[in-house]
């Protein structure tokens, strides 16, 4: 038999009187669900700030010598699952600095409005919707906020990654320090390439575009349900300099995998001068250049009056027909007619 005086028990009990009460007035089930869940979020906010009021009654009697109590202030928190509301202590350090014990034991910053759990939240929706849908779905049950919020958590989360990468360069460049990638491959495969976007709202005489510049590596390739997938995958990109993104590029391809234990790289890109550079950032290993299939299609369609005509001959060198048997000898360029544009080509050329 359950233990009835058991916090856990005495909880689903308390929140089944509820449900029932709430069952006994709705229409239906998905009725019944949204006021459920308003209900226990309800309860658990307050009762997440009855917790943290706790914690923060304990850590004063933990508090160290020089630090004194000032005042006790209210907070609220926007959260995943409501407002949270509670009451902390202020103190004065022996320096007259500010100390808040119950921030510092759960790594809340100081002045921050929304939990880390909300802002985590919000950095993954806004990366999918706009910022005001994003804060509609944090709503939904949880706190709202508004939607220049929401657009602060990912630029936060943005530069707290972007100073991680630029530490972990430094330590690999300057220090010597690998970033500790345990994953041992002999053989990697990376691609480079830029995106250009085009940006809005910025000062007169600024650039109106911007690129993004990106790198991926992997181990390999597999074929999955029809379809090409990379395993083992690191990605990075910035708004920068061609040297930043190698230099934190490779630092950030160290943190799963060992640098020291790679010995060829085989590395796709379209031929831009800055993607080939990879080699000066991997001074251990054999780094092999490769055009990638887009533009050795585009550079062969280039070559032919009739785009049916390189296209046949893409065909026959994706089939392994290197030597061109067969092929007639008409159509190039300089007969006056004019290509057809490129089509992307998902065919590789061995």
């Amino acid at each position: 038999m359950e233990d009835s005086t058991n916090p856990r028990t005495q909880a689903i009990a308390a929140l089944a009187e509820l449900f029932f009460e709430s069952a006994c007035r709705s229409a239906d089930l998905a009725q019944l669900e949204s006021s459920a869940i308003d209900i226990g979020h309800g309860c658990m906010a307050e009762a997440l700030g009855l917790a943290l009021e706790a914690l923060d009654a304990r850590l004063l009697a933990q508090k160290t010598e020089g630090t004194s109590v000032h005042d006790v202030r209210s907070r609220t928190l926007a959260t995943e699952i409501g407002d949270v509301g509670f009451s902390l202590r202020r103190y004065r350090d022996r320096f007259g600095e500010d100390v808040y014990l119950l921030a510092d034991a759960l790594d809340i910053p100081y002045g921050c409005r929304i939990s880390p759990g909300a802002q985590e939240f919000l950095v993954q929706s806004a990366s999918l919707v706009s910022y005001a849908k994003a804060a509609k779905l944090l709503a939904r049950h949880g706190s709202s906020v508004k939607a220049t919020s929401v657009m602060r958590c990912p630029r936060d989360a943005g530069a707290l990654c972007a100073a991680d990468n630029e530490k972990a360069a430094r330590e690999l460049y300057r220090d010597g320090v690998l970033p500790g990638g345990e994953t041992c491959a002999r053989e990697l495969c990376m691609e480079a390439d830029g995106t250009y976007f085009r940006a809005q709202g910025l000062p007169d005489g600024a650039p109106k575009r911007f690129e993004v510049k990106a790198v991926c590596a992997y181990a390999e390739k597999e074929a999955e349900s029809g379809k090409v997938r990379r395993r083992g995958t690191v990605h990075h990109a910035l708004v920068g300099r061609a040297g930043e993104l190698w230099s934190e590029g490779v630092a950030t391809v160290g943190k799963k995998y060992d640098l020291a234990k790679i010995e060829r790289v085989h590395l796709g890109a379209d031929g831009e001068r800055w993607c080939r550079d990879a080699g000066r950032f991997l001074p251990n290993a054999e780094v092999t250049f490769h055009l990638d299939p887009f533009h050795i299609n585009h550079a062969i369609i280039g070559c032919f009056a009739d785009a049916k005509l390189a296209w046949s001959v893409i065909d026959a060198l994706s089939d392994g027909d290197t030597a061109g048997g067969g092929l007639p000898a008409w159509g190039l360029r300089g007969s006056g007619h004019r290509p057809q544009k490129p089509r992307r080509c998902r065919r590789r050329i061995p």
